[in-house]
């Protein structure tokens, strides 16, 4: 008893009596504290199992999904609203978004966390490069709408829709500057006004007066954004030489969007108009399974650009934990959506087999942003422009051949290959460590 009175007084010089004492004022016991706090631990523990990045990272992934849901909205409205012509006419405008949505970021997403300069300056750089990129937009979109709308209003629309592509780009930016500093919560401003614009587009009983206003939403959520940072405009001078130097990292990037691209068109070909669209379903559930990666590789980016070899392996444990998760998830998804949504009744055979290859695919994506990040920029693009080359060789014949299920197979065995032979490589060649940059360095 002598004991418990003095356990009970040791307590109380840690603990208030009201955590531990039984009350009747909704009070918690100091063991009801304990079991909460184990179970908050163990809950942080397994999330942690699969995203690296914690909070932020699911702040990221959260701004993700909903950019992605907004593509579903604006499908969706467009057809409902203005019909299948207007379709055709967003589904034609996003060629240019596609180009100028990866030149657009000027690399900067890979290489500002490798520059050593304060937050002001960083902020300052990325917005340079919107308003650098923003003449060059104005003028393609321009031009686009001009040479392939097929009336005024049709040239109005594409230039519109078109002129939105600086959106796109600039999220990848000031994702990656609000990473740096700590202002994930932040990412959910762009795509939020995004949605804003969708709904309030959608009042309009006018298309071209829709494209307008999602346009206008878009470029709020560019500004906004940037407004919230804080900037040093007397690096004003430096930022040209940021935005020449990271132009490199995106070598890599142009090659597989040129690979995709020359893929797609041979599937088109070849493929009958059904086949096709069973195809881009499962495109769009392959996009969906990817994107929880690139948010998490996205918040963990400074780490990486520091980190050592043991962090790189235990990121890519917990990436390959997190696409076996998303791949069970993913198919079990696309069993009903193939039944009642896409009338599909197979689509769930195509999206498991598909989705066997998306740990793998989590690999490649974290193996070719370690070595971006380590500054293996050559290395990287050298892997890269070699996996363009043979997976168009791989999945082409396979499209010829085996007709769709041979296209999907040999998607997925590839990227399985691919993931081990990247994987081997990268443990026989060291790349060299942490490659922070001074404010004028390697311009």
């Amino acid at each position: 008893m002598a004991d418990m009175v003095q356990n009970r007084r040791i307590l109380q010089q840690f603990v208030p009596p009201r955590r531990w004492q039984n009350t009747d004022c909704g009070g918690r016991t100091l063991w009801g504290s304990l079991l909460s706090m184990k179970t908050s631990n163990a809950i942080q523990a397994i999330f942690e199992r699969f995203f690296n990045g914690g909070l932020p990272a699911l702040l990221i992934l959260f701004a993700r999904l909903l950019q992605n849901a907004n593509g579903f909205i604006l499908t969706a409205i467009v057809a409902y609203r203005y019909g299948l012509d207007a379709v055709g006419t967003l589904t034609l405008a996003t060629i240019p978004i596609t180009l100028f949505a990866l030149f657009g970021t000027f690399g900067l997403h890979f290489r500002l966390a490798q520059i050593n300069v304060n937050n002001g300056v960083r902020n300052t750089i990325g917005l340079v490069s919107a308003a650098a990129s923003l003449p060059v937009i104005v003028i393609i979109a321009l031009m686009f709408g001009m040479v392939f709308g097929h009336n005024p209003a049709e040239q109005l629309q594409l230039s519109a829709i078109a002129l939105s592509a600086p959106y796109f780009a600039q999220c990848n930016v000031m994702n990656a500057l609000q990473v740096l500093q700590g202002k994930e919560a932040q990412s959910i401003i762009a795509p939020a006004l995004n949605s804003l614009g969708l709904v309030a587009g959608a009042f309009s009983n006018d298309f071209s007066n829709f494209c307008l206003v999602v346009l206008a939403f878009r470029m709020l959520g560019i500004a906004i954004p940037y407004m919230l940072l804080p900037h040093d405009f007397s690096a004003f001078g430096q930022a040209f030489g940021h935005l020449r130097s990271g132009l490199r990292y995106l070598f890599s990037d142009a090659v597989l969007v040129a690979s995709d691209t020359m893929i797609l068109l041979l599937s088109a070909h070849i493929l009958g108009r059904s086949d096709l669209g069973v195809l881009g379903i499962c495109r769009q559930l392959l996009t969906a399974s990817d994107t929880p990666g690139w948010a998490n590789l996205q918040s963990v980016y400074p780490k990486i650009v520091t980190g050592d070899d043991a962090y790189f392996r235990g990121l890519i444990r917990s990436m390959l934990r997190l696409g076996a998760l998303l791949a069970i998830v993913v198919t079990a998804v696309a069993v009903p959506m193939g039944i009642y949504v896409f009338k599909v009744g197979d689509l769930w055979f195509f999206a498991a087999i598909l989705m066997s290859s998306v740990p793998a695919r989590y690999v490649v994506v974290c193996i070719e942003t370690h070595l971006k990040a380590r500054g293996a920029v050559s290395y990287a693009n050298w892997l890269t422009a070699a996996r363009a080359i043979v997976g168009f060789v791989v999945v082409g014949v396979a499209t010829v051949s085996g007709g769709l299920l041979g296209h999907i197979v040999a998607l997925a065995c590839f990227f399985i290959s691919l993931a081990v032979v990247e994987y081997a490589l990268t443990l026989h060649n060291k790349q060299p460590g942490s490659v922070a940059l001074g404010a004028g360095e390697a311009l």
